[in-house]
């Protein structure tokens, strides 16, 4: 989809978006709703980060707090989890959903790191700029299938007034 104009009060306004600007990103700021913190796969056979895009997607206040499920693919080592955008993110919980090697059965894993241990309102806070990364090597066998990150959180806009406002050792 490419927008060319937007309409304001039965006036069309023209939306002249760079060639290297994301649509999308752009509607979203215009609008205040945010963009949501970024995934990234490691996949270990080919040596490189994969970024699939954003997670919590639409849970951009503390109400709408809700979990998440998304395919991780195949060959992946580790996720890392970003803020790229003038938001905190709230992460309650993290596990990663797999079947292991001839089991039908889906397991689940819980990386070791305490404040994703379970939703119980203790979350682990994202700042800009920030991210967290998690090993799946020591916590999943390295044949698994179906291998899923299943997340619980919100983020929260920062508006460019409050930006100064906003201690970074919330």
């Amino acid at each position: 989809m490419q927008i060319v104009s937007i309409k304001v009060n039965a006036q069309d306004i023209a939306a002249d978006l760079p060639g290297n600007r994301a649509t999308g990103y752009t509607m979203s700021a215009n609008y205040q709703s945010g963009s949501c913190p970024f995934l990234l796969i490691y996949n270990r056979k080919n040596d490189y980060w994969l970024d699939l895009g954003t997670v919590l997607y639409s849970r951009n206040n503390k109400i709408l707090q809700d979990y998440e499920i998304r395919n991780l693919g195949h060959d992946i080592s580790k996720i890392k989890i970003e803020e790229r955008e003038p938001e905190v993110t709230y992460i309650d919980s993290v596990s990663i959903l797999y079947t292991k090697p001839d089991v039908e059965l889906t397991q689940e894993a819980i990386p070791p790191i305490p404040k994703l241990a379970k939703q119980d309102g203790e979350y682990l806070i994202l700042h800009q700029g920030e991210s967290i990364e998690i090993d799946l090597e020591d916590l999943i066998p390295i044949n698994s299938s179906n291998v899923r990150l299943k997340i619980n959180g919100y983020y929260e806009i920062l508006l460019e007034d409050n930006l100064r406002d906003i201690p970074k050792d919330m």
